[in-house]
């Protein structure tokens, strides 16, 4: 892919596959065509197509994963982002005027229209006065006397009734869908609620010492340790659900079930690395699913880390051991440690390595209320979009004896996993070479499209 170096916004868009020939007949046919004249940023650009209805969001935000996972036309992420953002306030004030509707009707009073667009989200289309009233009912906790208080109210303009009566309607259709998924909304609160435990707690969490004798410096607790069962319980029950999906359900006073963990099982002890790979069965929803986490002694402190994990990482790392606790996938003649760091360094050219922060402060300020009520919106973190690496197999001699096949699982980062709490795990077929006997061990010059490939493909199955 190439970039001319003064490139008109729509050859740009069109470079990086966002639009095609086809979409610029429909723009020249527009009859507001005449106001692109003035526009030579992309970010307005690409606002003034999606408000003419010749660009959809969702192509748009295709075309900017599709620039973080294969790195070409990275220059323009900035300008992408910064058309979302202007965007979404484009539709929040079209929202805020619906809500205004209301209260110009007498449907509402301005109080509550103020409280209204205090906590309604920026990323919210609300497209009518009707859907604005359907939306306080669902979302603003507007209780069901002051609705029929609404209701009952006499006189008022036609609209005024018209927007009454298909706002009734808008809440019949929810009640209807909301009955027909409650049972997978209750198993989405369950593992968002272990996976707020996993990132808030268990990631740096250390056993306190307890009673009993202090073990050998070098052994790790079983699964089923009563200091680490009591940790896991401990972290569950302390780190409450942040995310709206979560508070509204509660709000409706629907019943939500408690996780559970239970059945701790061993998958392997890692001689070599001196970490315990472990399972359990984590309940309490429609079904339930398999939790891991990893257990290993600090060199520093000599204390116990308990990490949650990927429960496919786990599997297969610790799955796969000889009678020794040895690794038995080594990635022969490269070596573990030197295809991770040729994997580490190959991914750190594409966008830096790193998630692309805006992005995930739009996503977190989409799902968590509280980021959005803060005075200022924290700096993101900036996140590694490859967590880890795991041989599936031996590396295939792809016949020089310098370039070899590896069969990889690979666990990674995304913008939405960021947010809640969780990694992605995928499998795929990476080529690593050196320059002759003796080089250092690089990926190969396909590496971007492989790992494209990869995280494309469906993930691996659950164990």
């Amino acid at each position: 892919m190439s970039f001319n170096s003064t490139p008109s916004p729509f050859s740009v868009l069109q470079e990086l596959g966002i639009v095609d020939a086809s979409d610029y007949k429909r723009v020249l046919a527009h009859p507001d065509r005449a106001e692109l004249f003035g526009y030579l940023a992309l970010d307005d650009y690409v606002v003034w197509l999606v408000g003419r209805g010749l660009l959809s969001k969702a192509s748009l935000e295709a075309g900017r994963a599709r620039i973080v996972e294969d790195g070409a036309g990275h220059q323009y992420l900035p300008l992408i982002a910064r058309a979302q953002h202007k965007l979404l306030v484009l539709e929040a004030r079209a929202s805020h005027d619906c809500f205004h509707t209301l209260v110009a009707e007498g449907i509402i009073t301005g109080d509550e229209c103020e409280d209204a667009l205090v906590v309604v989200m920026e990323d919210e289309v609300i497209d009518s006065p009707a859907a604005a009233l359907a939306w306080m009912v669902l979302e603003a906790e507007m209780t069901p006397e002051r609705l029929d208080e609404i209701r009952a109210v006499e006189g008022g303009s036609a609209r005024r009734a018209a927007i009454i009566a298909e706002a009734d309607m808008l809440l019949d259709e929810h009640g209807a869908a909301a009955r027909e998924a409650s049972a997978r909304v209750r198993w989405r609160w369950l593992g968002a609620l272990v996976l707020a435990a996993g990132v808030a707690m268990w990631i740096s969490a250390r056993l306190a010492p307890q009673p009993q004798p202090e073990p050998a410096p070098a052994s790790v607790p079983t699964c089923d340790d009563a200091g680490i069962v009591r940790t896991i319980n401990t972290a569950m029950a302390t780190s409450l659900p942040a995310h709206d999906g979560m508070s509204i359900a509660m709000a409706r006073g629907r019943p939500l079930p408690k996780p559970a963990l239970d059945r701790y099982v061993e998958v392997g002890f890692a001689s070599e690395t001196g970490i315990r790979g472990c399972f359990a069965r984590l309940s309490g929803g429609d079904r339930a699913q398999v939790h891991a986490y990893i257990l290993a002694r600090d060199a520093v402190t000599g204390r116990i880390v308990l990490n949650a994990a990927a429960a496919s990482m786990v599997q297969a790392r610790y799955g796969h051991l000889d009678a020794g606790g040895r690794f038995i996938h080594r990635a022969d003649p490269i070596g573990r440690a030197a295809l991770r760091k040729a994997f580490d360094a190959a991914a750190d050219q594409i966008t830096e390595g790193k998630l692309d922060p805006l992005m995930i402060a739009q996503l977190r300020r989409t799902v968590d209320r509280k980021v959005r009520y803060a005075e200022e919106d924290p700096e993101p973190e900036h996140v590694r979009r490859i967590v880890d690496i795991e041989p599936l197999a031996p590396c295939r001699d792809l016949g020089s004896g310098n370039s070899f096949s590896c069969r990889l699982m690979v666990e990674h980062n995304d913008p939405v996993s960021v947010v809640f709490g969780g990694t992605k795990v995928h499998e795929g077929d990476f080529t690593v070479v050196r320059d002759g006997p003796g080089g250092a061990w690089r990926m190969g010059s396909v590496f971007s499209r492989e790992l494209g490939i990869a995280t494309a493909g469906a993930p691996p199955a659950p164990p």
